[in-house]
């Protein structure tokens, strides 16, 4: 019996996130696609994969058997399609890069004018969000990062580093002085919830929890902070690219995380990966290099 990849890959996609709407984003269809082909797939089996449950869909005894297989088949089909990716010899063609929508929105758009100037043949696919991808079995080609350090099995360039600031919008400032708060109550703050554990320690927030708003992200904490509703921490780089924050006087300075271009090791003679990866490393790196 011949198995259908497709039935493999979507029922990976099930198996993984136990949701079939998380299922069918992941792999770009629809949600009855998803279920569709995973009847399917346990039709060809005659075994059932999964139940049903209050959670969402688990594995069966049998369902787990197969994960293990077919994680194994992917692992091969990705190893396949580096080794053919890296023979690639052509300037022209996709390129899929992951990056946080901070660096997407603030610094990233005179970099890849500037690529697309010079190689107007490649065709960029923007992942934009904190979601999380898989390079070692190429969901995309390049991701930004930042991180304390790059996963070992990657190939990471050092693009600098970047340290949140805290800041408010000029009216904010006019109205409440430039100097960081030294007490909380008098305040609010936009909090990325992402960063919760790390920042505001010093001004201990749970003791007001009417003086915060949780964000989930910096770019919608930038953008209430520019509207005047109170003060947010948001990565140096942002402040230093927005007329419309203010950053504050004698703050705490915090921790700078450093920046990573990855990629997988197999890709690094694909000459359209390879003039994509140097030219966002030369045209981010004087933007995030602060030491």
């Amino acid at each position: 019996m011949g198995l259908s990849w497709d039935h493999l890959r979507y029922f990976l996609a099930l198996a993984r996130t136990g949701s079939l709407a998380a299922a069918g984003h992941r792999e770009g269809v629809s949600h009855t696609t998803i279920f569709r082909r995973v009847r399917k797939f346990e039709a060809e089996l005659e075994t059932k994969l999964f139940d049903r449950t209050p959670q969402g869909w688990a594995l069966t005894e049998a369902g787990a058997q197969v994960l293990l297989e077919a994680e194994r088949m992917e692992e091969g089909m990705a190893t396949i399609a580096r080794k053919v990716a890296g023979q690639d010899l052509q300037d022209a063609g996709p390129v899929t890069l992951a990056v946080g929508e901070s660096v997407a929105l603030t610094i990233l758009a005179p970099v890849l004018r500037g690529l697309l100037s010079r190689a107007p043949h490649l065709q960029f696919d923007l992942r934009v969000g904190r979601e999380l991808v898989d390079i070692a079995h190429r969901d995309v080609d390049l991701a930004i990062r930042f991180s304390m350090s790059p996963p070992e099995a990657l190939l990471g360039r050092r693009l600098g580093a970047s340290g949140l600031v805290p800041c408010a919008a000029p009216s904010y400032v006019e109205a409440h002085g430039l100097e960081y708060p030294r007490a909380a109550g008098a305040h609010r703050f936009l909090v990325v919830r992402s960063v919760r554990p790390i920042a505001w320690n010093d001004l201990n927030l749970d003791a007001f929890p009417d003086s915060v708003l949780f964000v989930d992200c910096f770019v919608t904490a930038a953008e209430l902070c520019r509207a005047g509703l109170g003060i947010t921490e948001v990565p140096d780089f942002v402040a230093d690219a927005d007329p419309g924050l203010v950053r504050l006087a004698r703050a705490p300075e915090r921790p700078a995380v450093p920046a990573w271009l990855l990629m997988h090791p197999d890709l690094k003679d694909v000459a359209r990966i390879r003039i994509a990866a140097d030219a966002l490393y030369e045209g981010l790196r004087p933007t995030l290099l602060r030491e």
